[in-house]
């Protein structure tokens, strides 16, 4: 230690441009990682820094061969001494350098390198102490210009690719190449040899060129990444939250999870849906949606860290995250979404499918589509579910999107075959208690699943637009059957049948209902149409103008559920309805406020010329009631269930 005190004087007096430059490092590296910091962290960050510096290193370099130097007799022995002397601490001081800015080695490796490489160069040229140290902190500064845009580049963290293993050997190469070329002309002076001015020129050249090739090599090969990087993102990311794409979880994700293997962590792909975010957009306009996009990819790159984390158009998120963070992390995301959602209801619907444990690359990259996929079915699964928020995917969920797949497949095989039914449930004058028509109903008689309730079929054909096959096949069912029944002296009462949102862009379902009745020969006053209130929400023009042309037709048209959803009086105005039927939840929940309500709606039609009918009927109490409120028709099941044409016959086509 005595030796090291002794030792500092004479170092520093003809070193003094080195530990400017290493002042100047401390500065360089608070000014690029350390503004955030409190002043009392950025200060001691500051110093530790300084003291890592490669002021440091050639200060142990120096005193290392002082110590060593007496040791040596030849000349190769003399140079292995004086070059790794000075490398070999590097290595613990880039290491440390490294904790301290948080970054990687290639960042690290960049920062340190640039100032003993500017050192090395000043040496070259140099030929005096003070020529030295003005080359020294001159070139550390053109050094640090020169490359501020890769130090940029390499210290954003939420690059996936910074430089190869072949950019950090390629610069140590260059460090070892010019130390020991600037270690030559000491050695021949110390007396194994004479330098002449034509050797110091051809080794201060090389020492020039050897400096130039490094630093291009730096600046090329950053270059050549940063730009293949900027086309990657093109490919991978998305514009507008900054988020991947899915083209970047097929090339990554088997890595990530290979990572996540060592820590025994346990993968998991989720699917995230922003239920009536098209009303937020609506309310506030897209371009505060798009902010709110923004805002919502960012929580959930802080709850995921270390994740792949992509972005669908719209308002759909998936990816890859911990299972472990799975749970509390969507929590966390649900109160931020409802912070942030203003007066829209938005609501987070999100599923998460645990991927398999003896998942391998080759079978992520095969199957990522069917894992996302299951991921979004959990996630539907909770849409339906109004009462979930999370869902994560079990054989429950399987089952029931195996059935939905095999619906929306064999629709065509069910109208052909007539596992589709045709039941009847029957309409009931309020005033006479008698028979005045049927409401025409889909029952799925199948020969895998047995009789499918409604619920089972009529939503996923919804979904894939193929609704209009039953609605179609009930009308042409219905033809058939009437005229079975005149062959027969019986006589089938008028029905009304459903037509849902989708028919009306799914088809052309006038020509359809038109061309049905003239095959079939069904009077206009044997056929009603009903049009639920979610299609009357869609297209308020098209449905004018189908309702004009049903009623051109002869037909009454008649309006289901209402009362169901956002139902808006004004409607009652715009479109020519017959009949409006209250929807069954008003008798389901019945009470003086369902009273007060169903006598007022009944008031209301009377004044409007329109009739009333009302579902869910089930005891003689809520009969006697609309019987009471001036209803004018009902349905329930009360008076029947739906049964098809054969139990109609063995009624006697009578009431219960």
């Amino acid at each position: 230690m005595k030796e090291l005190i002794h030792f500092l004087p004479t170092y520093f007096a003809r070193n003094f441009g080195i530990t400017l430059q290493g002042i100047l490092f401390a500065l360089a590296n608070d000014a690029s990682f350390f503004r955030a910091l409190s002043g009392k962290k950025r200060i001691i960050k500051g110093i530790l820094i300084f003291l890592i510096s490669f002021n440091t290193i050639n200060l142990l370099a120096a005193f290392s061969y002082t110590r060593l130097a007496p040791h040596i007799t030849t000349p190769m022995g003399d140079f292995i001494v004086a070059v790794l002397s000075t490398f070999i601490p590097m290595i613990p001081g880039l290491f440390l350098y490294r904790k301290l800015i948080n970054q990687t080695y290639s960042t690290a490796l960049l920062g340190y390198m640039l100032f003993p490489l500017a050192d090395c160069l000043s040496m070259m040229f140099a030929f005096n102490q003070l020529q030295r140290a003005i080359y020294t902190v001159a070139l550390s500064i053109l050094f640090i210009f020169l490359f501020r845009q890769e130090m940029e580049y390499l210290a954003k963290k939420h690059r996936m690719l910074h430089s190869s293993v072949y950019f950090n050997v390629g610069i140590c190469t260059f460090m070892l190449l010019i130390l020991a070329e600037t270690e030559s002309p000491r050695i021949l002076l110390r007396g194994y040899g004479g330098i002449t001015p034509d050797y110091e020129n051809t080794l201060a050249f090389i020492g020039l060129l050897l400096t130039l090739a490094a630093v291009s090599f730096i600046k090329f090969d950053l270059r050549s990444i940063m730009r293949y990087e900027d086309y990657l993102h093109i490919y991978e990311d998305d514009p507008l939250t900054g988020l991947k794409k899915i083209s970047f979880l097929v090339d990554h994700g088997p890595a990530l999870i290979r990572s996540w293997n060592s820590r025994e962590w346990k993968p998991a792909m989720f699917f995230i849906n922003l239920k009536r975010f098209s009303l937020y957009n609506r309310m506030y306009g897209n371009i505060k949606g798009d902010e709110v996009l923004k805002l919502l990819a960012g929580k959930l790159q802080t709850l995921f860290p270390h994740s792949i984390l992509c972005h669908m158009s719209d308002d759909y998120f998936f990816g890859i995250i911990p299972d472990h963070m799975a749970g509390e992390g969507m929590k966390k995301f649900r109160q931020y979404l409802l912070s942030c959602r203003g007066e829209a209801q938005i609501e987070l619907k999100a599923g998460i499918y645990l991927l398999p444990k003896d998942i391998t690359a080759v079978n992520f990259q095969a199957h990522y589509m069917e894992y996302l996929d299951r991921a979004r079915m959990a996630m539907e699964w909770a849409y339906d579910q109004n009462n979930e928020t999370v869902s994560y995917y079990n054989k429950q969920i399987s089952g029931y999107f195996k059935r939905h797949m095999y619906v929306t497949r064999y629709i065509n095989r069910a109208v052909e075959k007539r596992w589709l039914k045709v039941y009847y449930q029957p309409v009931i004058d309020v005033k006479t208690e008698k028979l005045l028509e049927y409401e025409a109903l889909a029952r799925w008689d199948d020969p895998a699943y047995g009789l499918l309730q409604p619920w089972q079929f009529i939503e996923p054909l919804e979904k894939a637009n193929l609704i209009y096959k039953v609605d179609t096949f009930i009308l042409a069912q219905y033809g058939r059957e009437r005229q079975e029944c005149m062959k027969r002296g019986e006589h089938l009462a008028p029905i009304s049948f459903n037509l849902s949102r989708t028919d009306f862009y799914s088809c052309d379902i006038y020509s359809i209902v038109k061309d049905t009745m003239e095959q079939y020969e069904i009077p206009p006053d044997a056929l009603h149409v009903e049009i639920t209130e979610s299609a009357v929400t869609r297209d308020l023009e098209q449905l004018k103008e189908a309702i004009r042309k049903f009623h051109d037709l002869g037909l009454e048209v008649w309006m289901d559920d209402f009362g169901s959803g956002y139902s808006n009086l004004n409607i009652l105005k715009e479109l020519d309805f017959d009949v409006i039927k209250l929807d069954m939840a008003f008798l389901r929940n019945f009470n003086c406020d369902s009273a007060i309500i169903i006598k007022n709606i009944i008031h209301m039609a009377r004044e409007l010329n329109i009739r009333t009918l009302a579902e869910g009927v089930e005891t003689r109490a809520l009969f006697d009631f609309l019987q009471e409120a001036g209803c004018d028709m009902a349905q329930g099941y009360y008076f029947s269930r739906p049964i098809p044409l054969d139990e109609i016959r063995e009624k006697g086509f009578m009431l219960p």
